[in-house]
């Protein structure tokens, strides 16, 4: 079972259902991730928060916990989707 303990915005623990967080990791090309608003959301932060975190405190995460794509990456990361979603994917 998988527990994610987070501090909510009254700074008292909350605890997420193991199904938020598995149902928010993806596979992509043999890696399993986590997309930047989903982690983010689920901290409650914006995503340049939690990316000012990861580069803020670099000792406080693994090697490798975040990587950006290219501009060229994002466009045909995006056009993936879109041909994933007419296909009913």
């Amino acid at each position: 079972m998988i527990v994610l303990i987070i501090k909510n915005e009254t700074m008292t623990d909350a605890v997420l259902p193991e199904e938020i967080i598995v149902n928010n990791i993806y596979s992509i090309r043999g890696h399993k991730g986590m997309f930047g608003v989903c982690l983010a959301e689920l901290y409650q932060l914006g995503t340049g928060q939690l990316k000012r975190q990861v580069r803020g405190n670099p000792e406080r995460f693994p090697d490798g916990f975040m990587f950006e794509l290219t501009p060229g990456g994002t466009k045909r990361f995006k056009v993936l989707i879109w041909h994933l979603k007419t296909r009913g994917i």
